[in-house]
This record gives structure tokens, C-alpha cells and sequence, in this order.
């Protein structure tokens, strides 16, 4: 079985096909066989570098590949993501030496799946070991994103043409590298790189495949959030849900969890209900969403405090707290309508916060309905000598996507 692999590899460096050498190179423990560790375990790892020298690769460092492979795969097979981890960094950084030096970009498919498989060790040790640090003091996912880097700026600054050009592994190493900045919550280099990628002229995006396309979009959207560029992630993440296959539910579910409270934070647009019981979010936003449309200002608050937890770890937390003026909005809408009048009292604003459960003062009313006509919620002014709010007479409450 070993002279199998040997042979399956030799023959695909020979025809350069970087899908052939994927299946030969996985780092995924569920890729080797029974029968091929029981064959393999009979070879000493002294004999490695024999046993390859006797096929025909195209270089030295080939030759190092593989037995440095070899030695990745009874960690990998094992489970022992430490040390798997600790066997694959020098693999994959001989890997990145040959691709970069490599004509074409026939490697692409290798390099995908050799990224993939060094970020998940790193992440899978870390999980196994949570306080093993490197003499240096760095993690594994660390240790990864270095690594990994050092493909960025060759991909970046390839001049090849664009058919053999390597950028198209450009979407490849961001989205590995996106993932690893928000596991290690170090999210200013997502910003780095974003403004390294801006700097060249590079390959447009819909040309990508589809999924890379779906991945990056969602982490576009997932930083244009956190920048509070709330237009960006909106239009970022509605792309990311459009063009993920239904297929892919769970991956459909995880961009919805960002993009339902962009959508009601800038457009005042509402999930339906279906389509948070198709994705198994009712529970999360259902009532949430309930309490908004309905002014239920002690039911927002509830929901907040129930899901925090959710909330808070998906970092969503701070972008739900900023619904609170679309609740008041709603709230004051239902008393204007109670009242009948465009000139209303500032008590009648007061009770009602009480009512749900707000301990406000005057000063307080006022300050919030100063916001609201800021924010173009609600079209009036406050008359502060005789503590009224003056409503305009046509369109008091304008539409959400009007006044945002």
C-alpha cells in the first residue's frame, strides 16, 4: 500500500495534476485506512527517505515533501493533534517554498487543501491542549496564521497571466486567515490584510467559485459589523445567503444570525416566521422580533436578557441593543395612535415607559425623543417651555428605510 501512495504521487507530479496529488497528501485523520496503517506501521520512520529516493520526483525539495509527509500521518491517523501539528508546520511551509517557486497555478488544489488541513489541526490541537503554548509563546492557530501568511503577499503580487495566475488562490488564504483572526479574536488584521488586498489590482470576486465567493462575503459582512458599517454588511451578507446552496443549511443558519438584526437595524425589515423555524431560529430572534414590531419594550428587553448568552458569543449582542430606538419608535407610535392628536404631552411618553417597566424622568423622556427626531424616527420637534411634542402634520412616522 505504501508503493501505492508512492506510485499515485510520482505519477501525478509527473502529469501535474494538483487534484490527484489531494487525494495522495490528506491531512484528514479519516483518510487512511485500516489496511494502509497496518501496512504503514511496518515501515520505520529511518526508512522513509529509502523508500522514496526510489521514485522519480522532480526535485529535492519534492523528495523532502514527501518524507515529511510520511512522518505527519501516524500522528495524523491518531488523532494527536499536537503533534500532527507540530509534523505538518514544517510540511506545509516546505509546501509553500515549492509552490511559490512552482510555474502555473496547477498547485491551487493543493494549496487549498493543505491550508484547510494545517488551520483545523491548529484549531483541533488547540481544543486537545488549551494551555500549550511554543517555546516562543505562541498557540498552534498562531503559529498557523504565520505560516499561512507567508503565501499571501506571492499570491497577491503574482504577474503571471490570468489563466496560470496563482491569484486565483487569493480567496483561499483570506478566508482561512478571516477564520483564524476571529477564532484568535484578533480582528485588526482582518483589517491589514483587507487594505493589502485593496492595494493590488486583483481578480473580481464573482469569478471565484461559488463557494469561496459565499465565505468571503460572510466575513466581509461579519467586519463591516463590528466597523459599524452597517451598509457593507447588510449588502456583504445578503450575498453570502443568496448565493449559498440550500443545501447548506447549517452554513445558511450561521450568516441568517448575523444578517436578520443588520436588515431590522437599518431597513426595519423583519424576518418571517417560517424563515426562522426553517432555520432553527425562532427561539433566538422569534420573540425578539415580536417585541420590536409591537413596541413591547419590557418584551425586547426580556428577549436580550433570555438569549444573552447566544447573543453575546456570536457577537451580535451590541448590534440587537441598538433596536432599543425601534422599539421605542413602535412604542410612541401606539400611544400617538391612542391619543388621536399631533401635539402630545411629554407625560403621556412617560407612562408609557413606566408602563413598561422604564424608570425615567422628565429630562429622560425628553432626551429620547430628541433622539428619535434626530434620527428621523419621528418627524416633529419637542417645544421644551410647554413639554410637548408637536408631531408634523403628514408622514409623523416615516418609513425605517426613509429614515435610515
Amino acid at each position: 500500500i505504501m508503493e501505492e501512495l508512492l506510485s499515485n504521487l510520482e505519477e501525478a507530479w509527473k502529469l501535474k495534476n494538483g487534484y490527484d496529488l489531494c487525494a495522495c497528501l490528506a491531512l484528514n485523520p479519516y483518510s487512511f485506512s485500516d489496511s494502509f496503517l497496518s501496512s504503514f506501521s511496518a515501515y520505520p520512520p529511518s526508512s522513509y527517505r529509502d523508500i522514496v529516493s526510489s521514485y522519480e520526483f522532480p526535485s529535492k525539495e519534492v523528495y523532502s515533501l514527501i518524507e515529511l509527509y510520511l512522518s505527519c500521518i501516524p500522528h495524523i491517523s491518531a488523532s494527536d493533534f499536537t503533534r500532527a501539528f507540530d509534523a505538518i508546520q514544517p510540511f506545509y511551509a516546505l509546501f509553500m517554498r515549492i509552490f511559490i517557486q512552482s510555474s502555473g497555478n496547477w498547485l491551487i488544489p493543493l494549496f487549498e487543501s493543505l491550508t484547510v488541513g494545517l488551520r483545523l489541526t491548529a484549531q483541533y490541537a488547540e481544543l486537545q491542549n488549551p494551555l500549550q503554548v511554543s517555546d516562543d509563546g505562541e498557540r498552534q492557530l498562531q503559529r498557523a496564521e504565520r505560516e499561512i501568511k507567508t503565501g499571501f503577499s506571492a499570491i497577491i503580487t503574482d504577474r503571471s497571466e490570468n489563466s496560470s495566475s496563482k491569484k486565483w488562490g487569493l480567496l483561499i488564504v483570506m478566508n482561512n486567515l478571516f477564520k483564524i483572526y476571529f477564532k484568535i479574536n484578533n480582528l485588526r488584521l482582518c483589517q491589514n490584510l483587507l487594505n493589502s488586498y485593496n492595494a493590488q489590482e486583483i481578480i473580481p470576486i464573482a469569478n471565484y467559485r461559488i463557494g469561496q465567493q459565499v465565505t468571503w462575503h460572510y466575513f466581509i459582512g461579519r467586519i463591516g459589523m463590528l466597523d459599524s458599517n452597517m451598509k457593507s454588511a447588510r449588502e456583504s451578507l445578503k450575498i453570502a445567503f443568496e448565493k449559498c446552496n440550500k443545501a447548506y443549511t447549517k452554513n445558511k443558519r450561521l450568516i441568517l444570525i448575523y444578517l436578520v438584526p443588520v436588515m431590522m437595524l437599518t431597513q426595519g425589515m423583519y424576518p418571517k416566521e417560517r424563515l426562522l423555524k426553517k432555520y432553527n431560529l425562532e427561539k433566538e430572534f422569534g420573540g425578539i422580533v415580536r417585541a420590536i414590531k409591537k413596541g413591547d419594550l419590557r418584551g425586547f428587553n426580556e428577549e436580550l436578557k433570555k438569549n444573552v448568552r447566544f447573543y453575546a458569543e456570536r457577537g451580535v449582542y451590541l448590534t440587537l441593543k441598538k433596536l432599543k430606538y425601534l422599539v421605542l419608535r413602535n412604542l410612541f407610535k401606539r400611544v400617538v395612535g391612542m391619543r388621536s392628536k399631533s401635539k402630545l404631552p411629554l407625560s403621556d411618553f412617560r407612562v408609557a415607559l413606566e408602563w413598561m417597566g422604564e424608570e425615567v424622568d422628565d429630562a429622560g423622556v425628553e432626551c429620547i425623543l430628541a433622539n428619535l427626531i434626530y434620527r428621523n424616527y419621528i418627524r416633529g420637534y419637542f417645544a421644551h417651555q410647554h413639554q410637548i411634542l408637536v408631531l408634523a402634520n403628514e408622514n409623523a412616522f416615516p418609513s425605517f428605510v426613509k429614515a435610515n
